[in-house]
């Protein structure tokens, strides 16, 4: 339980509260980043989770550069783009399309379809080999191993280099010879923050890209790790970011963060509205399937909540509550309870039990057939009896939550469908645990925050929790869960509305299993076998 340690952080909190205009501040851009004009328009400005999301954006004829907008022919560039500043959060995204139509009212109005500035990740190939040209990619797959963070870090950073200054391709700008063989970032219209392995928490990783896109590489192991990317255009009357020195304003930057809380110290889970939150620590049995949670008594404080003015949520320690007393109101809950507690996999006998028992008929009857001259016996004997024998012994095996059926009662649901698969492998266990998982009870909750607090939504330095961060939300009878924030939305004339819900991730050993099958997947891919 958090005690003075939280209280010091929310009073500091309190006496620095940032002003919220009640209306965005929404500007144009070309695809130079040249400012065009501040708008005039109505939208309801959404935050994704490591997905980019579409904003439908009607700007009404009184805006200024309305008569520009509704011509494509007269737009300076072909491609144009939005930012809308709400307090100290920033959304930015393309305009992919526009059309016009009666606005309400008797005006008339243009709608624009602009799609945040994540869809850059969806735009970008991870090669095979990112630092030679395309006529030669050897080897045949980019494979890293290393912490998720660094991991996903490099796959973005090495491609975004091919892209910036490759040493193959001739620049955008022929002509601007700072821009040949050149490793500034100065110039580069999408720049990534450099990761360091020191100190990173995050748990291994391993994967392999030959020409998918970006977002298609590093999202299962973001969902398994629980990381985020952020995003944030770089634009005239930013401070200077100390680490970028010399990015050109309009840059988009990204960061890939840690919001999964994998520490030895563990993180809040649940807790209550007279105690607090609790930390725990999830720890699986010896036989990777079992597992418990232990309350960590003493915890420890983050070093980030002892520095002076600090702002944000640290994974390991949340402390924002979503809850009737703080001003929110809740919009929905949807608790999904937990389903069958006996998991039943295979189809298969674990390896070398078919094996054994061919090699057992063969060599049984060719023993007894020798004694009659037959001593093909034994394969012929084996050869009738396989469909008989195959697949009978070892080829099935389950699982029995007893910690879901104590929680369940007397007539809890039983049985799961079969998993199909080899039974008794480290495979069919990442099956099993999966499946577990998939059928755990289930908490997903809509809020809507009052646009003048007491909660800022915002990147960290910018606001008290944003995407991907661990909040506390009370679920009635005082309980508190914590859960992490999927989606953030500023609602047009209404506020702030903040969505809830797992993330999607492997543990314990579904989570090495998944690692091995991806080494197996690089190794084909390579070549290996």
């Amino acid at each position: 339980m958090w005690g003075k340690s939280i209280e010091a952080v929310s009073s500091e909190r309190y006496d620095r509260l940032p002003p919220v205009p009640v209306q965005p501040h929404v500007r144009l851009w070309d695809g130079d980043w040249n400012f065009l004009s501040s708008l005039v328009c109505e939208a309801d400005w959404e935050w994704e989770l490591n997905d980019a999301s579409v904003v439908t954006v009607t700007v009404t004829e009184d805006s200024p550069y309305y008569d520009t907008l509704k011509n494509p022919q007269a737009w300076p560039k072909t491609t144009l783009y939005l930012t809308a500043d709400i307090g100290e959060a920033r959304w930015s995204g393309r305009i992919t399309q526009m059309s016009h139509q009666q606005a309400g009212q008797g005006r008339k109005g243009i709608v624009l379809s602009v799609t945040s500035d994540y869809v850059k990740l969806k735009e970008l190939l991870a090669w095979a080999n990112p630092f030679l040209p395309d006529q030669i990619q050897f080897p045949k797959a980019h494979i890293l191993f290393g912490p998720a963070k660094w991991v996903v870090s490099s796959i973005i950073f090495s491609n975004l280099l091919r892209r910036g200054n490759s040493l193959w391709k001739l620049p955008d700008r022929i002509i601007n010879v700072s821009q040949w063989l050149d490793l500034d970032m100065s110039g580069w219209p999408v720049v990534l923050r450099p990761p360091t392995m020191v100190g990173d928490k995050s748990p291994m990783a391993i994967t392999s890209a030959r020409f998918e896109t970006v977002d298609e590489v590093i999202q299962p192991i973001m969902e398994d790790a629980g990381l985020c990317v952020e995003w944030r255009r770089y634009l005239p009357g930013d401070p200077q970011i100390n680490d970028l020195k010399g990015v050109r304003r309009g840059a988009l930057i990204l960061e890939v963060v840690d919001k999964s809380g994998w520490t030895a110290e563990g993180t809040s889970l649940v807790g209550s509205v007279v105690s607090g939150l609790v930390r725990s620590v999830t720890k699986v049995a010896a036989n990777g399937f079992d597992q418990s949670t232990e309350t960590i008594t003493k915890p420890t404080v983050p070093d980030e909540y002892q520095r002076a003015r600090y702002w944000g949520t640290v994974p390991s320690m949340p402390w924002v509550v979503l809850d009737e007393n703080s001003g929110c109101k809740k919009l929905g809950l949807e608790w999904t309870p937990p389903g069958p507690s006996q998991f039943v996999g295979g189809g298969n006998s674990m390896l070398g039990v078919n094996e054994t028992i061919k090699a057992g008929i063969i060599g049984l009857g060719g023993f007894i057939g020798a004694m009659f001259g037959q001593s093909q016996a034994g394969a012929t004997a084996e050869a009738i009896l396989e469909p008989l024998y195959k697949d009978t012994i070892a080829a099935f095996q389950s699982k029995k939550d007893h910690l879901r059926i104590r929680e369940q009662g007397w007539d809890y649901p039983f049985e799961a469908p079969l998993i199909t698969g080899r039974a008794n492998s480290l495979s069919m266990l990442s099956k099993i645990r999966m499946k577990r998982a998939e059928t755990a009870g289930k908490l997903t909750a809509e809020v809507e925050l009052p646009p003048e607090g007491p909660y800022i939504p915002g990147p960290p330095g910018h606001g008290d929790f944003w995407i991907g961060d661990r909040v506390a939300i009370d679920v009635g009878v005082g309980k508190l869960i914590v859960q992490h924030v999927t989606s953030i939305k500023w609602k047009q004339d209404k506020g702030w509305r903040v969505k809830l819900g797992p993330l999607k991730r492997r543990t314990g050993d579904a989570y090495l299993a998944d690692r091995l099958d991806r080494i197996s997947q690089a190794a084909h891919t390579l070549g290996v076998w």
